[in-house]
């Protein structure tokens, strides 16, 4: 896998072969078959497993406030980002692989939105304990904040590593889009 994420890094997702995946990784063809299909699996089984590692870190604390563990979660993909670059940014980029392609879209974005129950106890938690009501679409807001927050780094990391300052700030804004997303203002949240 991680000769697979190193050439995405170096080149265009329609350009990566099993053969360049082969040589890179100094395996055969026949153990890379062995444990893949074909390279959309192989790109499945990245994508997931960075996915699943970034989740397992992500949990929120049985008496987390909702900013803090908002602010963390953002920080924590924020980092993952810088790890896996590549593999995120593929994933925008899904549809060069043609019908396979775009089914492994569909399920980056389901992917994508596996945070909302997290997200959404959190919040309902956050609302009870402070009397307030939660908006009746809380699932939907976030959802859209979700989605947002992944183009919003998609943008930011297109052209490498951002400089700390704009690292922070990103942060501190998706974090109070976050903290808004669940019916809250940044203030009254912490």
């Amino acid at each position: 896998m991680d000769s697979a994420e190193a050439l995405l890094g170096e080149h265009r997702l329609d350009q990566i072969t099993v053969d360049m995946v082969c040589a890179h990784s100094g395996r055969s063809r026949s153990t890379f078959y062995r444990n893949y299909e074909d390279f959309p699996a192989l790109l499945r089984a990245l994508i997931m497993e960075r996915h699943n590692r970034f989740l397992h870190d992500s949990v929120a604390e049985p008496d987390e406030q909702l900013e803090e563990y908002v602010e963390r979660g953002m920080a924590g993909l924020v980092s993952t980002w810088h790890a896996h670059a590549p593999v995120w940014l593929t994933a925008l980029h899904l549809r060069a692989l043609g019908p396979e392609g775009e089914a492994l879209e569909e399920k980056w974005y389901q992917m994508l939105l596996v945070k909302r129950p997290g997200v959404a106890a959190v919040a309902l938690r956050t609302h009870a304990e402070r009397g307030t009501r939660p908006p009746a679409n809380l699932d939907a807001r976030i959802d859209n904040w979700l989605l947002a927050t992944y183009y919003v780094l998609a943008h930011l990391f297109r052209a490498g590593a951002p400089d700390p300052g704009t690292e922070r700030a990103t942060v501190r804004a998706q974090t109070e889009l976050g903290i808004l997303a669940c019916g809250f203002t940044p203030d009254a949240a912490g």
